[in-house]
């Protein structure tokens, strides 16, 4: 949906100030004479704005009457709500759990435009659910949440002008495909399915896709189906996947990087990956991307010792051959930063972090020009559940290599517990020669034998580049 931004120079911005600036006797008195000199370019985006509220409100799923704000400001005056009229693009965005009312009058002004079909609570009781149904063929978005059993007829969804389908079954397994094998999709672009069997999954799979995520599927899929499939998908941007957490998945530490064909993704910006360690090492070894792509992992095992440990070691192995440039398309950018983020002693299942920037990365996180959410996602994001925030960043910071570890420029610890973080990342840091900034932030986690001098042994100084120390929210 489209997002009017309120930076300089916006249009809401030149609302809001010329608001502040008159004298509000005079809107008082001739309230009606004023809001109809708004020119109707500022209306339209006004109202495009609205919409764009309207939709966040369903992604953040709130439900109550106050997020109709579109239909409430065409009635306003006439005025706002004639230019209203005269855009049938801002009444695309339809939202079955809205009042019957505000659905046929979306219906009429949007005229035969695609339209975007939005529910947080579909099912089959729904009181729309009928008009699901009628406006499907025209849909070219369709993002439904089912609250429970939602039984469309087979091939509901084979849509020729779907775009973007998003669909989250929260409890149940619905019974019907609503895609057929047959169904083209021949422009479907992004696709987001929680809570299928892979198989029924699969069936909405097409090589169109630039954005793909599977996540609690019922039947997850093995590696090489998993595989199978992304190598018809040619043209991902944006791929997650939630691979089965099975115990039998782990080996013995003795096994070898099959056979099997590298399959290749040469437009990925970024990849999502959650599954047992030896899941999440077979698919890296496996795909090619571009050096550039941002990676996401989430790796668990039952045991991180002995056969345990060697499966996680061959992980970091992994993931540093990726930072080296092996089996990657292009040449890696430089790295700058280390972000390490401990346990929340307040959250216990909050999962450790380890976190490497590269230079352009860092800079656009420090330069303050825009808020946290904004900023790009690190090249390389790594969890693995059970293991010690302090075995992950020792045994990681050896794998990267020499040259790596020559590249940190800054590292960052965030968050932390005293007593379950003794200074245990010290084997780490006399690694890193070329670190000029470290920064702490959040709890009374910090040791001055962290910064001391001759840690951990005679002869190797601690970060003997240093030249900034920063402590933030430090207790």
């Amino acid at each position: 949906m489209s997002n009017t931004r309120k930076g300089d120079g916006s249009p809401l911005k030149a609302l809001f100030s010329r608001l502040s600036l008159r004298d509000t006797s005079a809107v008082r008195k001739q309230p009606q004479t004023l809001i109809a000199l708004y020119p109707t370019e500022l209306l339209v985006e006004i109202f495009f704005y609205l919409v764009s509220l309207s939709y966040q409100a369903f992604v953040d799923n709130v439900h109550n009457g106050d997020v109709l704000w579109m239909p409430q400001a065409t009635h306003v005056c006439r005025h706002w709500r004639a230019v209203a009229y005269q855009y049938p693009l801002l009444w695309t965005l339809v939202n079955l759990d809205w009042p019957r009312a505000w659905l046929q009058l979306a219906l009429t002004q949007s005229h035969n435009l695609p339209l975007h079909l939005v529910s947080s609570k579909m099912h089959d009781g729904h009181a729309h659910v009928n008009y699901l149904g009628i406006l499907l063929p025209r849909a070219a978005t369709v993002e439904l949440r089912m609250a429970r059993q939602t039984n469309l007829t087979y091939g509901a969804l084979d849509l020729p002008a779907l775009r973007y389908l998003k669909i989250t079954q929260e409890t149940g397994i619905s019974l019907v495909s609503f895609v057929s094998y047959q169904s083209k999709l021949q422009v479907l672009e992004h696709l987001e399915l929680s809570g299928y069997l892979w198989r029924e999954a699969a069936r909405y799979f097409r090589p169109t896709l630039r954005y793909l995520s599977v996540q609690m599927c019922r039947d997850n899929p093995s590696v090489p189906a998993a595989l199978d499939a992304l190598e018809r998908m040619p043209l991902l941007e944006y791929l997650s996947v939630e691979f089965p957490f099975k115990r039998e998945a782990e080996t013995d530490g003795t096994s070898t990087r099959s056979s099997r064909r590298t399959v290749t993704l040469r437009n990925l910006a970024q990849l999502e990956l959650v599954g047992e360690v030896t899941t999440i090492t077979e698919a890296l070894q496996h795909l090619r991307y571009p050096a550039s792509a941002c990676a996401g992992l989430v790796a668990v095992t039952s045991n991180w010792q002995g056969w345990g440990l060697r499966d996680v070691n061959s992980l970091y192995a992994t993931v540093a051959g990726k930072l080296q440039g092996k089996d990657v398309i292009g040449t890696p950018e430089r790295l700058q930063s280390l972000v390490i983020r401990a346990p929340d002693p307040n959250n216990p299942v909050t999962t450790p972090r380890f976190v490497l920037e590269t230079e352009s990365q860092a800079q656009v996180r420090c330069s303050g020009k825009t808020r946290p959410s904004e900023h790009p996602w690190p090249i390389m994001t790594l969890s693995v559940r059970v293991v010690p925030i302090e075995d992950l960043v020792t045994e990681m910071v050896g794998a990267l290599g020499d040259d790596l570890c020559r590249e940190v420029r800054a590292v960052v610890v965030e968050g932390g517990d005293p007593e379950s973080l003794a200074p245990m990342f010290v084997d780490a840091f006399v690694r890193l020669q070329n670190v000029e900034s470290l920064s702490v932030h959040g709890l009374a986690m910090w040791d001055s034998r962290y910064v001391a001098v001759g840690v951990p042994a005679p002869n190797q100084t601690l970060f003997p580049r240093m030249k900034e120390l920063w402590l933030r929210r430090f207790a």
